[in-house]
């Protein structure tokens, strides 16, 4: 699932695609999202994995990070402009 973009690089897939760490809902590793799309041959078990060798690279591309909430918690702070709670989270 996908909410920002880089306006200097619209196609970083890092900022793009947003990642949740300690999802409270993490079912089958949906919320390291994108990992399937730089490794889409990793196996949903190893995702955690992949994002902890590929830290250094997500620092280097500004990735999109949150960290204890979920994708619906997530949205409905989006959609409800509830820009602070959703800050509370950036990582």
């Amino acid at each position: 699932w996908h909410a920002f973009s880089d306006e200097s690089d619209p196609s970083n897939q890092y900022v793009n695609s947003v990642t949740i760490l300690r999802g409270h809902d993490n079912i089958w590793n949906e919320d390291y999202h994108v990992v399937h799309h730089h490794e889409p041959k990793v196996h949903w078990t190893d995702m955690p994995n992949s994002f902890a060798e590929n830290k250094a690279k997500y620092i280097e591309c500004r990735a999109t990070v949150f960290a204890d909430c979920e994708q619906g918690l997530f949205f409905a702070w989006m959609f409800g402009c509830k820009w602070d709670d959703m800050v509370d989270h950036f990582v």
